[in-house]
């Protein structure tokens, strides 16, 4: 493979694939494209360790390109977001507002990458991902320590998305859902017109020959249709499309038919170019730049290890002038280390007044968010508890950053539930009640009345305004 190759890598626990696409003729063509078992020795547990990073580079040849790996989609964070029309780094700062309400973690610890899905003159679609930075400074040590130095970061299940656009697998229009169950996690994407609108990932534990898979996809599928009528508007679901690592079982796929009132068809990804090669196009594509999660450290560290090898051919090459050019390069290469190690003071020092600032910003928020605690989380249960009339339990609470709580619960018929709506819309604590739904089920030879009901905070009112 030479220096101009563009290659994806896939590590999984049991194998790892790569592909390498070469620029001919203004058209990317496979140049390689192959896939290692990775059968670790026998005590070797911990395949992030520095063990199996020797291990792991016995198992590959060099990899001379722009090297790009991908991660596990249940390992990242990510959001679909209507956005105004604006260039990539305004794009971003927005973007960067939008983690905080759905991250569980501060945002200084996140990694942000974004991708323009769709744009149009006065809106873009866009892709928010994050990953924690914890997560991707250890796998950048252990692949360094493999012999390996990528320059960009994906995620896997959007190799995955390509392969199935690219290969004409999706409705031309209309709407549609498309699970991904492949050996590391399964994930829901829903698509409208060809463009994702939600890329959810679902429970890592779902066991395709189980009774309670289909019921777990059905419920998962109801629950993202809700929020997604909420945020992109109501359509009609026109299918499922269940793609796994080889063909799903009869039975399974005839679960899924009786519990989805849509068309259900099943796909076996195997029957579509490695994952590998689906990545490799996104790097390649001519397109808007792809998402892209990778440390900028890691880049500094590539350019330094380009640079040694053209020293190394320099000064082969230079072989009748050895004592001269080994002197002008000794001064030089003294010049560049107190460069360097200047360079190096002053970014850490930067880091530790960055970090200052970060600490003392994350401690103003603190304060601000707990020094008043009208709408917290135990003053909204309160509230419900006193409301709660008999016979409606509650088996779901769920209380958003302020901005909403989610209630689940049931009763043994839709009256206590009505009662129960009409005294939290009179609430004072809660600007508004959304009832997103009021079904039936038997349970224990009973017929009982479920419910889910939003209520917004003001904190919620004021950014529907905004």
């Amino acid at each position: 493979m030479s220096e101009g190759s563009i290659i994806a890598l896939v590590l999984r626990e049991s194998r790892v694939e790569w592909t390498a696409l070469q620029h001919r003729k203004h058209r990317a063509e496979i140049s390689q494209q192959k896939s290692v078992p990775l059968d670790w020795p026998e005590g070797l547990t911990d395949h992030r360790s520095p063990e199996a990073a020797t291990f792991l580079k016995g198992k590959l040849p060099p990899l001379k390109g722009s090297l790009g790996i991908a991660i596990p989609s249940d390992r990242v964070l990510m959001r679909i977001i209507e956005l105004p029309s604006v260039d990539t780094q305004e794009l971003l700062g927005m973007a960067e507002l939008q983690v905080d309400k759905f991250s569980p973690f501060p945002t200084d610890q996140m990694a942000l990458a974004i991708e323009v899905l769709h744009q149009t003159e006065e809106s873009s679609r866009v892709l928010i991902a994050a990953v924690q930075h914890d997560y991707i400074d250890h796998l950048g040590e252990f692949l360094m320590n493999a012999g390996l130095y990528p320059q960009s970061v994906d995620v896997d299940v959007l190799g995955w998305w390509t392969l199935i656009r690219d290969e004409g697998r999706l409705l031309g229009s209309g709407q549609e859902a498309v699970v991904i169950h492949d050996d590391a996690c399964a994930q829901l994407i829903m698509v409208r017109d060809g463009v994702p609108l939600v890329i959810r990932a679902l429970d890592t534990g779902i066991d395709l020959e189980q009774p309670a898979f289909a019921r777990e996809i059905s419920d998962e599928l109801e629950y993202t249709l809700m929020t997604l009528e909420g945020s992109w508007g109501a359509a009609e679901t026109q299918r499922l499309t269940f793609w796994t690592m080889g063909r799903p079982s009869e039975a399974v796929v005839a679960e899924l038919r009786r519990a989805l009132p849509l068309e259900v068809m099943s796909a076996d990804l195997n029957t579509l170019p490695p994952l590998s090669e689906g990545l490799s196009r996104r790097l390649s594509s001519p397109e808007s730049a792809s998402l892209d999660l990778a440390p900028a450290g890691w880049r500094r560290g590539i350019q330094s290890k380009q640079f040694q090898r053209r020293a190394l051919v320099i000064a082969g090459a230079s072989f009748g002038v050895w004592l001269l050019f080994m002197a002008g390069l000794f001064y030089w290469s003294n010049h560049q280390k107190t460069r360097l190690a200047k360079s190096q003071t002053a970014i850490v020092r930067l880091g530790e007044e960055v970090e200052a600032v970060r600490t003392l910003r994350g401690q103003v928020e603190w304060l601000q968010q707990y020094a008043d605690r009208t709408y917290s989380s135990l003053e909204c249960l309160r509230e419900i508890s006193e409301l709660l009339p008999a016979g409606v339990e509650i088996t779901s609470i769920t209380y958003n950053k302020a901005s909403q709580v989610n209630l689940r619960g049931e009763a043994d018929s839709d009256g206590p539930v009505n009662d129960f709506i009409a005294q939290l819309e009179k609430s004072a604590l809660f600007t508004e009640v959304k009832t997103e739904g009021i079904s039936t089920a038997q349970r224990g030879g009973r017929t009982r009345s479920q419910f889910r009901i939003t209520m917004m905070l003001p904190s919620a009112a004021g950014a529907q305004e905004s």
